[in-house]
């Protein structure tokens, strides 16, 4: 069994089934799409593990050319190590989070991958047989990404669902951006293998790689249409230098057309024919400087933020997946204009900042120099090729893609299989050993077998399963089962600081709202895992979610000690990220709720001080002079919340505003500010009576009769005692 030739095998066949990863997604623990597809690669590395092990130990022969690309890589992963050793938090560093999967513990499994494949895919036939399968893997995808596009209803994220000439297409990957990253590989590889095949029948690759292109168009990706462009034009380039003078006029023909057709079909686009979902590509085209949507604003803020803490760790860096650390303590107010989700990050959307930030700048400059050391090669004699010319592509693109993007399992993947085939391009690996076996050494096999087990059920079906018991928790109302279940899922070592977060984040906002004793375990036992924390006074989310939970502990229980305690986890987590808004916000609320309306007008004042045009800084400060019966600067205050586009989120609060607003208005605008707040209440609660009076007034008032009898109408429906006052409304309205 433990042959060379049976070793070699199940090498390949490890690869092959790792290859399908792309394709899992567990939707019974927590990040399915990514977590989960990262657990079934791991684990099919290290059943892998022993067997390779063995091979290199006992058949020298086999053990690969450890040439300059892999000196690299190798120098890379040493540097990271070295980077996350005197970084801010070494657990995080090393397993990473279950919501990127990138921390060091993934990324050995990933250079063992590497390893696999350079080491038994041997030859030009067994090279090809693994291009074609994961490009089976990627049709696939592509094909589910299709039937999305048309059916958005069977995304497997119901939450960005959206109509079919809008919707991002994700497949499988759980994200549009990830899925776009993963096809760009599909592209520049069945154009590869149209290079490398010598049959009649490659001319279907071209059209596999046109496909792969309208999927990726779908995903709606700029940076990876960017990095599309970009690889694209390097493929011409790279042909037109090999070419000779006539065929140059060829390429740069050909060059011409695909140019004028990519404006073409952008063109149609444009034109929106019909809303023909199946050519539709505007958000591809929306890159104007002076029309930038928010995740462009948000990215370009992020990069601007990351050069102090660039500079701050210019050696080593802060370690890998740290970057939410430098995010917190550089943290700018101007990111909240964008939506409070837009105040958390993990990633700079540039992967070159992520590894400057991580790594610093040793590891800045060899992650560099495997680009340029990859591309100069492919532009060497004997490698300087015209099957090269969609690799050289790929790497350019990959690239532009990555300077606007984030990683993801899919992607990283890839990108080593591509690393990979670039050192099966670059060095002579045809090596032919016979098979033999040697019978006094099958023990050692099964000492490498040992640590393969515990590995594969200590680090990654326990942490599955703490995360499969953690989606049981969430949609279980039984009582005893949630304790049970917690009991299970707070246990596991690995990825705790990230379990106890959403654990808490849950029992913040409540599930069990209804029962009370329920809802006093959850909130004690989120404060008490939480406080646990070895590195909670660094940790600003820990920090900012205890003072929630005791903010809203005293809430329910009503206990002034917890609001006194809710704030002096609010002023550690300032210490941590000083310009944070949003703990502002909550400190205002508790000091209100304390009666110290000073202190939270101070407070709230500070926060507005940071960036004036926040709708929501505003709408605080009016609350709290409201509160200080201060009703002309409340007012004063709603009305530029109100301008901003913020309408509050609290219903009582809404009310009393629109009350404060009718008060002191004085235009038709202001009118109609106020009808916005009344909508966003009806949405919220679609049978307050009260709420529906108010509307009918306010559109009368408008002069706007339509509205006002569709609202009168629903109004009568509702409350069936006012139809005949009602009804004599509505004959005036028609008059």
């Amino acid at each position: 069994m433990l042959s060379s030739q049976n070793l070699i095998k199940i090498i390949k066949l490890g690869v092959y089934i790792s290859l399908l990863a792309s394709l899992v997604y567990i939707s019974q623990t927590i990040f399915g799409t990514v977590f989960g597809k990262m657990i079934y690669f791991q684990v099919v590395i290290e059943i892998v593990l022993p067997f390779f092990v063995y091979l290199m130990i006992f058949y020298k022969n086999y053990r690969p050319k450890i040439d300059l690309l892999t000196k690299l890589i190798l120098l890379f992963f040493g540097i990271i190590f070295v980077s996350s050793i005197f970084g801010v938090n070494w657990s995080q560093s090393f397993w990473g989070e279950p919501s990127r999967m990138r921390g060091i513990f993934t990324l050995l499994h990933l250079l063992a991958f590497y390893f696999y494949i350079i080491t038994v895919f041997r030859t030009k036939k067994e090279k090809k047989q693994l291009i074609f399968f994961i490009l089976l893997v990627g049709f696939a995808m592509a094909i589910f990404g299709f039937f999305e596009r048309l059916y958005p209803q069977i995304n497997i994220d119901k939450t960005s669902m959206k109509s079919s000439t809008e919707h991002r297409v994700m497949s499988t990957t759980g994200n549009s951006i990830f899925f776009a990253g993963f096809l760009l590989f599909m592209v520049f590889l069945s154009i590869y293998y149209f290079f490398i095949e010598e049959q009649r029948y490659r001319w279907i690759f071209l059209v596999g790689a046109s496909f792969f292109t309208l999927i990726l168009f779908y995903t709606g990706t700029r940076a990876a249409f960017v990095g599309f462009v970009i690889g694209i034009f390097f493929i011409f380039l790279y042909l037109f230098l090999i070419a000779r003078k006539k065929q140059k006029i060829i390429i740069l023909s050909i060059f011409i057309i695909f140019i004028i057709s990519l404006f073409g079909i952008f063109g149609l686009s444009k034109m929106n024919i019909g809303d023909n979902k199946l050519i539709n590509f505007n958000r591809l085209t929306e890159l104007s400087i002076s029309d930038m949507d928010g995740s462009i604003k948000g990215r370009l803020l992020l990069w601007k933020i990351s050069l102090s803490p660039f500079k701050e760790r210019l050696f080593l860096g802060w370690g890998m997946e740290n970057f939410d650390y430098v995010f917190d303590k550089y943290y700018d107010p101007h990111f909240l204009i964008n939506g409070v989700n837009e105040t958390f990050s993990d990633r700079a959307h540039n992967i070159f900042i992520d590894v400057a930030i991580m790594t610093g700048i040793f590891g800045l400059m060899i992650f560099l120099a495997i680009f340029v050391y990859s591309g100069i090669t492919f532009l060497k004699k004997g490698y300087f090729k015209k099957e090269n010319a969609p690799l050289f592509g790929l790497l350019a693109g990959l690239a532009g893609y990555m300077f606007f993007s984030v990683d993801s399992p899919s992607v990283n993947i890839m990108i080593f299989f591509m690393l990979a085939l670039f050192y099966l391009c670059f060095n002579n690996n045809d090596l032919q050993v016979a098979s033999h076996e040697l019978r006094n050494k099958k023990a050692w096999f099964f000492v490498f077998l040992l640590p393969a087990v515990l590995s594969i059920y200590f680090f990654n079906i326990k942490p599955l399963y703490a995360g499969i018991d953690f989606i049981k928790f969430r949609y279980t109302e039984n009582f005893e089962e949630k304790k049970s279940l917690s009991e299970n899922f707070l246990s596991t070592p690995i990825y705790r600081n990230d379990i106890d977060l959403l654990f808490s984040n849950n029992s913040f906002l409540g599930n069990g709202k209804d029962d009370i004793e329920l809802r006093q375990w959850e909130i004690y036992k989120a404060i008490e895992v939480l406080e646990k924390n070895q590195n909670l006074e660094k940790n600003f989310s820990s920090l900012f979610l205890l003072g929630n939970l005791y903010l809203r502990k005293g809430s329910i229980f009503k206990d002034n000690n917890d609001f006194i305690k809710a704030l002096d986890y609010y002023n550690k987590a300032l210490q941590v990220s000083p310009k944070r808004q949003p703990v502002m916000f909550q400190m205002g609320t508790t000091y209100l709720l304390l009666d110290k309306i000073d202190d939270a007008v101070s407070i709230l004042q500070k926060a507005l001080v940071l960036d004036e045009s926040i709708g929501q800084a505003h709408w605080r400060l009016g609350i709290a002079y409201s509160t200080a019966g201060e009703e002309g600067d409340a007012y004063t205050e709603f009305k530029k919340s109100m301008n901003l586009g913020f309408f509050g989120t609290i219903e009582s609060e809404s009310i009393k505003v629109a009350s404060l607003c009718e008060k002191f208005r004085d235009s038709k605008c202001e009118l109609k500010q106020i009808a916005n707040i009344y909508e966003l209440r009806r949405a919220s609660d679609p049978k307050n009576i009260e709420n529906f009076k108010m509307l009918v007034n306010v559109y009368i008032e408008l002069q706007n009769y339509g509205q006002a009898k569709e609202y009168l109408l629903e109004l009568i429906n509702l409350d069936p005692s006012l139809k005949s006052e009602g009804e004599a409304l509505l004959k005036q309205l028609e008059g």
